[in-house]
């Protein structure tokens, strides 16, 4: 009897048909939003006993025709009291667990691109203006996981390595940089008659030379004398390689970016335009990327290579200088530049592509940012490469025509 008035009205009132149906509400799943009801076998007899009882109060369940009002005045109640709690349901949310987290972290629906202005989250409203917080959130939730799964792979040793080998490669550009200016003005005349910019980039255009020696000897051990990138050699995927000599050399070479770079910027534009600010700064990128993750080492090591022509480049600059545009040397050296740059920085990076193309397999494999990161940087920095190759296509061709037309002019 206590049972019987502890049911709700309606229920009294009308009994329902069916007794595995009689109650007008279903579970609700908190974490996604409402799902199947759950009922043991004791409370499906609990249902059925309610049921005998409430058939025995009223006398039988009354006629048919009472027993159908009863069934659809039921099923209303159940669609209104299901739709209430459907309204009322929690947010779905995508279960991300993170790297050394043991509980799972929930982005929400709107976070991660829905298209509903105003969400339900735990019964507040978020409106438009805050969306933007969300997405950020979610931002800041994927650069952790990243940074997490990135830390994970690092042991003692890298943790080490890395911040070294990026002072080194900064101490470096100042040791080289000193030594040139010291000896440069003892050993060549016309150093002291440069201005004060020149001279600035006299002795950076040093030590840019002996990195872009470095780093090219390195790169060229690594990709082709050594078996670190030997698919014969070794059973592991290309992309996964690395070695502490690609570490120290990514390093170094961080090291060098960011000195060349924070010069560029004290002394712009004379040191370098913004071409020259985009390609140090996406070249620091990709490495720093490399470094920490630990892919694709063999790519940014094929890159780091193109560097090779960096002393041709720079030699111009000294020939230049020295008033000797004039001379067999000048003319030499930029025939030199314009077939490393077509091998190095045109047909690399066309095979470079291509190695890609053929394991993009292993390219998707490596996480989102490193994957997009891949396509994009060696994309932009190819552009870059045949820009700069077609101004020194035509200033060899504008040399070889002002050297064939001062010889036709001895001749006459």
């Amino acid at each position: 009897m206590d049972f019987f008035f502890s049911l709700p009205p309606t229920a009294r009132r009308h009994p329902p048909v069916h007794p595995t149906r009689s109650i007008g509400w279903r579970a609700v799943d908190t974490t996604g939003g409402p799902g199947p009801p759950h009922r043991s076998q004791s409370s499906r007899g609990i249902v059925r006993t309610a049921h005998r009882a409430l058939l025995k109060l009223e006398g039988g369940g009354g006629s048919t025709l009472e027993r159908g009002r009863a069934t659809k005045e039921n099923h209303e109640q159940r669609s209104a009291t299901r739709k209430e709690a459907t309204t009322a349901r929690r947010v779905p949310t995508h279960q991300a667990t993170l790297p050394g987290i043991q509980a799972p972290v929930s982005l929400p629906s709107f976070a991660r691109g829905g298209g509903r202005s105003k969400e339900e989250v735990g019964g507040a409203s978020i409106p438009e203006q805050h969306r933007s917080f969300c997405f950020f959130f979610s931002a800041v939730l994927l650069s952790i996981e990243t940074d997490r799964a990135m830390d994970a792979d690092s042991g003692p040793q890298e943790r080490i390595l890395w911040p070294a080998s990026v002072l080194a490669g900064i101490v470096m550009c100042g040791a080289v940089y000193e030594i040139t200016r010291r000896v440069s003005s003892r050993c060549f005349k016309g150093y002291n008659m440069l201005s004060k910019k020149q001279k600035v980039e006299w002795n950076n255009r040093s030590f840019s030379t002996f990195h872009a020696l470095v780093a090219a000897a390195v790169s060229f051990y690594l990709v082709m004398i050594s078996d670190l990138f030997n698919e014969d050699v070794h059973n592991g995927i290309i992309i996964d390689r690395k070695s502490w000599l690609s570490d120290s050399m990514f390093g170094v070479s961080i090291g060098y970016f960011l000195t060349d770079l924070a010069m560029i910027l004290w002394h712009f534009p004379s040191l370098g335009g913004k071409e020259y600010l985009l390609h140090h700064g996406l070249s620091m990128y990709a490495i720093g990327l490399a470094l920490l993750s630990g892919k694709a080492h063999m790519y940014i090591l094929m890159v780091l290579f193109t560097e090779v022509t960096t002393p041709f480049v720079n030699l111009r600059w000294y020939l230049d200088v020295a008033g000797q545009k004039t001379s067999n040397l000048y003319l030499y050296n930029g025939v030199a530049l314009f077939v490393g740059w077509l091998v190095a920085r045109i047909i690399l990076f066309i095979y470079l592509f291509t190695h890609i193309y053929f394991r993009f397999d292993q390219a998707k494999s490596i996480f989102t940012l490193g994957f997009y990161s891949l396509l994009a940087v060696p994309s932009t920095v190819a552009v870059l490469n045949v820009f700069w190759f077609w101004k020194i296509l035509k200033g060899m061709v504008k040399t070889l025509s002002r050297r064939k037309h001062s010889e036709n002019g001895k001749k006459d």
